[in-house]
């Protein structure tokens, strides 16, 4: 499903399955996807690109390329999705900023939430679990992204790995609050502090 250059559109409660893309918005702001599932397409299951304004709520994402897929994308708003085993990201992020994360979880993916080149993100009780990578990567090019109260739960990575530097926690560009993991294979995070 393609939507282009599309505004306050509402998308409720759709299934696409086995297809190249599940629901793909280009250029498209202040719409409206809830209960919407995807599932077995061969990129993404749901992509935004150059999108901003949208807000996803309730979207399941299952055995796609990436679940969520953010590209040049920002002030989008996501509120209890979930991406559940997905070849590589649960949730990705590519050169996007200002959007906002609360209470999405990501299990048995490759990454659970993948920021590359993003910033001024804002994550809070997000659940990163089981997955094949780290729960929740940063990159060096991502600063100014703020991680409160979200998790990170036997992944076989790290729980949190930021490869940025700066002034923000622990040397990293970025900040967290109250973040926690337990069980992670390479340890909680690295840096080492990031979370308890």
């Amino acid at each position: 499903m393609v939507l282009t250059s599309l505004t306050k559109v509402t998308v409720e409660n759709c299934v696409v399955n086995s297809w190249y893309e599940g629901f793909e918005f280009s250029s498209s702001s202040s719409n409206k996807l809830t209960g919407n599932t995807a599932s077995h397409n061969t990129q993404a299951g749901f992509a935004f690109v150059s999108s901003s304004g949208n807000i996803l709520t309730g979207n399941t994402a299952t055995n796609n390329a990436d679940g969520f897929l953010f590209i040049g994308s920002s002030s989008n708003k996501l509120t209890g999705n979930t991406a559940d085993d997905c070849v590589e990201n649960g949730f990705h992020f590519f050169s996007s900023s200002k959007n906002i994360l609360i209470g999405n979880t990501a299990n048995g993916n490759s990454v659970g939430f993948n920021f590359i080149g993003s910033s001024s993100n804002n994550l809070s009780l997000n659940i990163a679990k089981s997955n094949g990578g780290d729960g929740f990567k940063l990159d060096a090019a991502s600063s100014g992204n703020i991680l409160t109260v979200s998790g990170a739960i036997s992944n076989q990575g790290y729980g949190y790995h930021d490869l940025s530097s700066g002034s923000g926690s622990d040397g990293t560009a970025n900040t967290y609050r109250a973040d926690w993991a337990v069980g992670n294979k390479l340890g909680t995070s690295q840096p080492p502090g990031l979370a308890i």
